[in-house]
């Protein structure tokens, strides 16, 4: 995917700050991937909770649904050269869904099963995929950049086919990763 970061097209100071969110996210897991031993990676809390392993796990199996989502969404609005200089805007969805979002986080909410690992995959695998994914993100980042992200619409099939403006959307993906990475942490804190 094309990046809009020339000279000429700097990045819109919003979408900076997006941008370095997933670069702190992406330093955090990583710091926190090397330090998490075998035993822990695959550790549950509990029975219901899910170990530092699924819950990074979860973060790319979400990735893997929301980079088409995003990248469709940039294309059809480049094609209706829907574009706009900003300031972008929460919706009051994204709102909503970003004041449980943040760690800690007040709601609990079950994930589809579509989201869910289904077994613990190799430390140096999961890092190798989260980093990678974390690019494609930075891209589609980038790639939002002059578009009209307040009214452009993505659907996440989630619960039901809830819709953000992308502005919202982009928003969420580090947010969910910072609930994600605190949760990763809380579930390696136990006691084995």
């Amino acid at each position: 995917m094309a990046t809009a970061t020339s000279a000429e097209t700097a990045l819109h100071p919003q979408l900076a700050e997006i941008r370095q969110e997933l670069q702190q996210v992406t330093a955090q897991v990583r710091r926190f991937v090397e330090s998490c031993g075998a035993e822990t990676w695959a550790r549950k809390p509990s029975a219901k909770g899910w170990s530092p392993a699924e819950c990074i796990m979860h973060l790319n199996m979400t990735s893997e649904i929301a980079l088409p989502l995003l990248r469709d969404a940039i294309r059809e609005a480049r094609r209706e050269n829907r574009v706009s200089a900003g300031p972008y805007k929460i919706d009051f969805v994204g709102r909503l869904v970003l004041r449980f979002t943040e760690p800690p986080y007040r709601l609990r909410a079950p994930s589809p099963a579509s989201y869910l690992p289904s077994e613990v995959a190799p430390v140096a695998a999961v890092l190798a995929k989260f980093t990678a994914l974390q690019r494609e993100l930075l891209e589609v980042v980038d790639a939002a950049n002059g578009l009209a992200l307040t009214r452009i619409k993505v659907a996440w099939p989630v619960y039901v086919r809830l819709k953000y403006n992308m502005f919202s959307s982009l928003k969420m993906i580090p947010a969910h990763q910072r609930r994600h990475m605190w949760q990763a942490e809380q579930a390696a804190r136990m006691p084995a």
